[in-house]
């Protein structure tokens, strides 16, 4: 099988990367020179066709998705702050993005499967949890609504073109290869970073805020099912929920007890911006997909941060503390 992965280089699509190459599928990835993480890639960069371009370059997405069997859609602007302060650039990227794939996919003969990776972004508030594929989707942020909206091109160009898709709908995301030198992206790796740098950890709230977390390995597993068995994803959106539901002072703890080290945490007030953004608990169901697919995550967190402590520590940590 011949799979594209946009966004290749960086935490999620390295991962599928490897994962699809050590199943003997073809991979090329599409990115831009300076996305992602070069460090994530080190040992596969001769196994790999690495196309370095930008999604909203017709062009080049037109020559790095011809003769591909699957495309995976992860490349765009992922952080939710940098989505309110500069909301055009989150509509240019995400949705021209999306919309450059799908229109290029409707060109190719055969047309390609086209796996999407959303968020759980797109249901805002929980009206009641775990949330399933039926809650109510109002997103709280730019990222989740045009997150929402390219789901919508998704669901439009599957029903008038018959294009074979897939929406992956994911919890919190942690594991090997994820950036350490912001918190902006994700607070799960900031808290592992300062844990295991002995570095002071700022964050707002009181930490009793709740999230459930999928390692990376287990999100990896589901977009292979869904690309190796088209029968039963297509046309489909799945939740990808987590196996450890916990507060985030239980993943500062849970960072101190597998580094080793006292993690001291400065509890902070919110901004006005990130208090309205801030969503108090959050769980995903993954009933759906477990039922279609028998996929279900299988990594604690505690068994993920301690994969990541022998993925960083000490030989590597620096390519991603200063990227």
């Amino acid at each position: 099988m011949k799979v594209l992965i946009t966004g290749g280089k960086g935490f999620l699509g390295s991962t599928l990367a490897h994962a699809f190459l050590e199943i003997e599928d073809v991979v090329t990835i599409l990115d831009l020179p300076q996305g992602g993480n070069p460090a994530n890639l080190d040992d596969i960069r001769d196994k790999v066709n690495l196309v370095e371009g930008d999604i909203r370059d017709r062009k080049a997405l037109y020559s790095a998705m011809d003769d591909q069997d699957v495309i995976i859609h992860l490349a765009g602007q992922v952080s939710h702050i940098v989505s309110m302060e500069d909301p055009y650039l989150d509509l240019d990227i995400n949705l021209n993005g999306v919309l450059n794939i799908l229109e290029t996919a409707i060109k190719m003969q055969p047309m390609p499967h086209v796996i999407f990776g959303s968020s759980r972004s797109v249901y805002g508030f929980p009206e009641y949890m775990p949330v399933d594929e039926k809650h109510p989707t109002n997103p709280i942020d730019a990222y989740g609504v045009t997150k929402l909206s390219s789901e919508k091109y998704v669901n439009l160009y599957h029903y008038h073109h018959d294009l074979p898709t897939t929406v992956l709908r994911m919890a919190n995301l942690f594991g090997p290869r994820q950036q350490l030198h912001t918190r902006v992206y994700q607070m799960v790796s900031w808290i592992f970073k300062c844990a295991m740098l002995k570095e002071p950890l700022g964050f707002y709230g009181d930490g009793n805020q709740t999230r459930d977390f999928l390692y990376v390995d287990g999100a990896a597993n589901a977009y292979l099912l869904c690309a190796h068995t088209p029968e039963r994803s297509n046309g489909e959106t799945f939740n990808l929920n987590g196996l450890t539901y916990c507060t985030w002072n239980e993943v500062m703890e849970t960072a101190s007890k597998v580094t080793g080290n006292e993690l001291i945490v400065n509890y902070e007030e919110y901004p006005p911006l990130r208090r309205k953004l801030e969503n108090p608990h959050h769980r995903l169901d993954g009933t759906k997909i477990r039922k279609a697919l028998d996929w279900e995550p299988l990594t604690t967190l505690e068994e993920g941060f301690r994969v990541m402590l022998n993925y960083y520590w000490p030989s590597r940590y620096e390519k991603y503390v200063r990227t």
